[in-house]
């Protein structure tokens, strides 16, 4: 199976106006983990980035990572008009768009552990899990149109749960060609955006997951997820989302520099190759003092 990582450089900026571009010390290993285990386990792997991101990934050495190779169309496809403060997952929506199906998108944030060929044959469309329709993030068509005007579908269903797209696999073209013309036509809408910060986080969610189990409902397709409560807990440990633990990352040194080395040792001992490598990276140094 062919999956993608996408990076797109622009929402780093919203953050850190006026520093040079460069990506966590934690991020980076786990994402180096998502790609290195997708390839030994599941297929091959791409990154999507734009050019400051590829001059990022030249000057790690870390190019060769992604056996599809490094592709720069995101510094051309994705408009410049384009709002990173409210659509900064905007890079693998535009990514999907241009990969043929069967495709995984992967995020860099999330490792697969071991093979989901099982799991994937014979489905559609492949999700991490469902989203609950919580009202802050999920808004009620009522609330949402309220706020955001725009010409939506009146055949969406707004109470089916979303799709969580850490990990999505495409088994139909004209489902993924739906989903990311719909996707790319929101977020490039012009509509009012209320100053409210609080209230920004839905439309990436609306673009990225609600959007997706909607369009999926609307052609019939049935919408299948890899993780469940009444799943294996042998299963469920085939994958490992860092999204909710990044604050706590971020809050305690003590935590950082254990979760580092912890994710240097899984790297190094499987791909022992890889330790000129990472010794080459300035930000992970500290982690290998003792190997």
């Amino acid at each position: 199976m062919n999956a993608f990582h996408a990076n797109w450089t622009k929402p780093f900026f919203i953050r850190r106006p006026n520093e040079t571009y460069f990506i966590e010390d934690f991020e980076l290993l786990v994402a180096l983990l998502s790609a290195l285990k997708w390839k030994q386990k599941n297929g091959s792997i791409k990154m999507y980035t734009d050019q400051l991101g590829a001059d990022y990934y030249e000057r790690l050495g870390l190019c060769d990572i992604y056996d599809l190779g490094i592709d720069t169309s995101l510094e051309n496809v994705v408009p410049k008009t384009l709002k990173p403060h409210l659509f900064w997952a905007a890079g693998k929506v535009y990514a999907l768009a241009m990969e043929p199906s069967p495709i995984t998108m992967l995020d860099m944030d999330f490792i697969v552990w071991d093979t989901i060929h099982e799991e994937t044959n014979g489905h559609d469309l492949c999700v991490t899990h469902r989203e609950i329709l919580n009202g802050l993030v999920y808004p009620t068509y009522e609330k949402f149109s309220s706020l955001y005007h725009y010409d939506y579908d009146e055949s969406w269903d707004w109470k089916i749960n979303p799709c969580n797209t850490a990990l999505v696999h495409f088994h139909h073209q004209q489902l993924k060609d739906y989903y990311t013309n719909a996707a790319i036509s929101f977020m490039n809408a012009d509509m009012p955006i209320p100053e409210d910060q609080k209230k920004h986080v839905v439309l990436m969610v609306f673009a990225e997951q609600r959007l997706l189990a909607m369009c999926a409902k609307k052609m019939g397709i049935e919408i299948t997820s890899y993780i469940s409560n009444n799943m294996d807990l042998n299963r469920y440990k085939k994958f490992t989302h860092i999204w909710g633990y990044k604050k706590t990352l971020f809050d305690s040194d003590q935590l950082r520099k254990e979760f580092c080395e912890s994710c240097v040792d899984m790297i190094l001992a499987e791909f022992p190759e890889l330790y000129d490598t990472l010794c080459g990276i300035e930000s992970l140094q500290q982690y290998l003092t003792k190997k």
